[in-house]
Order: structure tokens, then sequence, then C-alpha cells
């Protein structure tokens, strides 16, 4: 079965289904994860700004997953970027 996980922020899916994700690596389902913002403007001062992304890009390592894209939508800033995330949702129905 192919899965698709929405995150609109890098940390969200593994804070609010990492069992559930690992459970569906292990029965071999095709993962696909989308990224909605890699949070520059929220990371704290003294730690580079692509930080989060760096772990998000860590954890798909570290777990296998081939599928993924990360965007760079301002956080707290979707509702004026709708129509962008429309696109990229529908670009990502074309890959999957």
């Amino acid at each position: 079965m192919k899965v698709l996980l929405l995150s609109p922020h890098t940390d969200d899916v593994e804070l609010g289904a990492g069992g559930t994700v690992a459970k569906l690596l292990e029965e071999g389902h095709e993962l696909y994860w989308v990224v909605f913002s890699t949070c520059e403007d929220a990371v704290p001062k003294g730690l580079p700004r692509d930080t989060l992304k760096k772990e998000f890009l860590s954890v798909v390592n570290y777990m296998g997953i081939k599928n993924y894209e990360t965007h760079n939508f301002k956080n707290k800033e979707f509702p004026s970027h709708r129509q962008e995330i429309l696109e990229t949702l529908v670009n990502v129905k074309k890959k999957i």
C-alpha cells in the first residue's frame, strides 16, 4: 500500500504518528513524506537555520524512507500560500 504523510512542520509526523510510521515500514508499505515548512524562522538563536531540516533528513535516512520532499513555506503563513500548497499536493498526487 502507498501511504502519504503530510507534515506541516518537520517534526509533526514523528511526534504525532511515529509508531504508526514504524509499523507501516515494518509491514513493507511504500511511504511518501511531504514537509511543508522547515521552520527556519523558528530555530533558536545560535543554531544554524537549517537545523530542523537536517534533523528531518536524519530521520528519513535512519528509517530508510526514500520518497520525501521538503518545502519552505513560512511557518504560520500557510493561509497566504493556499494555492501554492494546493499545487504542491496536486504534483505529489501525480508522483504517487
